[in-house]
């Protein structure tokens, strides 16, 4: 999931990391959280599960980021 540095501007980079980060979510937060959702948690456990999921979409972010030298 790499991001181009070169000859890329300031608009292709916005658009490429919000396609990235809206396919990160739909293959990969979306069915998690759909998964926790079918099972008998309790709200604790569930709002465990979600900053879990939280904390990964923000290392996800902060990676495409430094790939590319936005942060």
């Amino acid at each position: 999931m790499a991001l181009k540095k070169s000859g890329t501007n300031q608009s292709e980079v916005t658009t490429n990391l919000e396609s990235k980060l809206s396919t990160f979510h739909t293959q990969v937060v979306k069915p998690i959280w759909e998964n926790v959702n079918k099972r008998n948690l309790s709200e604790q456990e569930k709002e465990k599960t979600m900053a879990l999921i939280k904390q990964l979409l923000m290392d996800n972010l902060e990676h495409e980021l430094t790939k590319c030298n936005v942060n």
